[in-house]
């Protein structure tokens, strides 16, 4: 990765593929934008590259003063293109800065690794997950991608990460969207392991990913007051009450006696793994915590309590069986 500058640009100015472009406009205007992508739809939530139809971008000066982004694409059955741009009134980045600069790269710098697409955070799929094939994504329930942004700075006031912040709401209030309709963010790629051991197939709830996805609606909330984010904490939250109710066991070991739940679930069959995880349920004790300080709800703060003492025991060696 590397940062190239350009104080003025007359006529026009070309753009490679995988570029991340920022455009002062007489300190009156900015933008931050990425480049133009292409992809062949799969199945929902995942999506294959298609590289051969990415073309290079070009910046022109268009009539009567301003700027033109010119790209070609070539209209196919079964190929999408998605292109973002972020535009403000204020910086978005402090150029003068070299570590608010790196911290730009790293956080959109993304372009062969993971991408970000309109309905949230898509990540490389990996051999033993189903349909597998190279350069595939799919939409990660995490959306681990805004943990860079959040350590960006995204929840400052520091004016020099205005881009981070936004994003990152941005990115936030499009990945809850993809909710299911029971209240949760289903993973829509087949784990293999998981189908042999134990008959889990594709669409099933991933108990970390979706926990860490509730810390991050907790952080949009705290940093905007949305109520479409408050909305979404609530029935993901309330989902995560009903899940340990109908699957929660209770674990002793060490003098720590508290609750754990499976770490996988497939709602058709109502199918659960027959395994915990210590730091899925301390993760979710975390946003449950959270949520309870955000909806005034008691009771998520007392199911963290009996979740953490059950990531102890887990920890302590606990044994429990689903």
């Amino acid at each position: 990765d590397e940062w190239v500058e350009m104080d003025r640009v007359k006529g026009g100015a070309t753009i490679p593929s995988d570029t991340v472009v920022y455009m002062n406009f007489d300190d009156e205007y900015y933008v931050l934008m990425d480049h133009l992508y292409a992809y062949n739809s799969v199945e929902d939530g995942v999506k294959e590259k298609n590289e051969s139809l990415e073309k290079t971008t070009y910046l022109n000066t268009a009539a009567g003063g301003g700027w033109e982004t010119l790209t070609s694409f070539y209209p196919r059955e079964g190929t999408e293109y998605q292109f973002w741009s972020l535009e403000s009134r204020n910086p978005l980045i402090d150029v003068d800065s070299e570590e608010s600069k790196a911290l730009l790269l790293k956080e959109l710098g993304l372009g062969q690794k993971c991408r970000w697409l309109e309905d949230g955070y898509y990540v490389p799929m990996e051999e033993g997950q189903s349909p597998y094939a190279p350069g595939r994504y799919y939409r990660a329930p995490s959306q681990l991608g805004l943990l860079d942004l959040r350590a960006a700075g995204a929840l400052s006031d520091d004016p020099s990460t205005r881009g981070a912040a936004d994003l990152f709401y941005v990115q936030s209030f499009l990945a809850s969207q993809a909710m299911s309709d029971s209240g949760y963010y289903p993973t829509q790629v087949q784990d293999d392991r998981l189908y042999a051991e134990y008959g889990i197939k594709y669409g099933y709830m991933d108990l970390e990913e979706n926990a860490w996805f509730g810390t991050f609606l907790v952080n949009a909330w705290d940093a905007a007051e949305e109520p479409v984010i408050k909305e979404k904490i609530e029935r993901l939250s309330a989902f995560f009450a009903d899940y340990i109710e109908a699957h929660g066991k209770t674990v002793s070991a060490g003098g720590k006696e508290g609750i754990v739940v499976p770490a996988y679930w497939l709602e058709k069959g109502d199918i659960v793994s027959g395994e915990a995880s210590d730091a899925a349920n301390s993760l979710l004790a975390t946003f449950l915590k959270e949520a309870g300080r955000i909806l005034e709800n008691d009771s998520y703060a007392d199911l963290a309590g009996s979740l953490e003492a059950g990531s102890l025991a887990l920890m302590m060696g606990g044994k429990v069986t689903f």
